[in-house]
């Protein structure tokens, strides 16, 4: 488990020009500890009914496939809950206030990082960037981890070469006009072009690429 797992579950990871005594400041931590306790109890209630049950299959067929992908075959809505669901792989919930929460949603994997899930990650902070109304932005792990880091496994059926053309390929779809960084290097720059607190709330496992994405915010 990464050090800071092992300190605290929140970690502030941005604080520009932000007051940490200021109403929106105190209303952020309490969202956290909202949203943490919830992930807690629905993974123990998770746990609980899947007892026995093994790890289940991952059901991408080709994790590099979805590049190819129209947004309309790989988005989704919820307006029940105001949320938008990106390749199977990342939630963005939107609270009360301009608060938006993103939730890598790779449970069953542990929430590592295939390239779908690369993908998504760097679609929704893309997306949280051109919001004018967004006062902070929340990030957790489903399930019993933040994330674990590189999904090896993907690369090696996708083919190292393919995965690699698909992460390093410059500039990537996600950073704009002006964007020069890679989809590898934007999954995690991204976030810190968006001028807002981004604070993540870590728990369980947390290393690898998972760590780097929390470091660079």
């Amino acid at each position: 488990k990464a050090l800071f797992a092992s300190l605290t579950p929140f970690r502030w990871i941005r604080q520009p020009n932000i007051n940490l005594k200021s109403p929106l400041s105190a209303e952020i931590c309490l969202q956290i500890c909202h949203y943490h306790s919830s992930s807690l109890q629905q993974q123990s209630a998770s746990e609980k009914s899947e007892s026995g049950v093994t790890d289940s299959k991952d059901t991408s067929i080709d994790p590099v496939a979805s590049s190819n992908k129209n947004e309309k075959d790989v988005v989704t809505t919820d307006p029940s809950n105001n949320s938008i669901f990106i390749q199977d792989r990342v939630k963005i919930i939107r609270l009360e206030r301009g608060i938006a929460h993103v939730q890598l949603s790779r449970p069953d994997k542990l929430n590592s990082l295939d390239i779908p899930m690369f993908e998504a990650i760097a679609d929704a902070a893309a997306r949280l960037r051109e919001e004018n109304k967004l006062r902070a932005v929340i990030i957790s792990g489903e399930g019993r981890a933040f994330c674990t880091g590189l999904d090896a496994k993907s690369v090696v059926i996708s083919g190292p070469s393919k995965a690699l053309n698909a992460l390093l390929e410059r500039p990537s779809a996600y950073g704009g006009n002006d964007g020069l960084g890679n989809l590898a290097q934007d999954v995690c720059y991204l976030w810190r072009q968006i001028p807002v607190p981004v604070i993540a709330a870590i728990h369980g496992m947390c290393f690898g690429g998972g760590e780097s994405n929390c470091l660079e915010k």
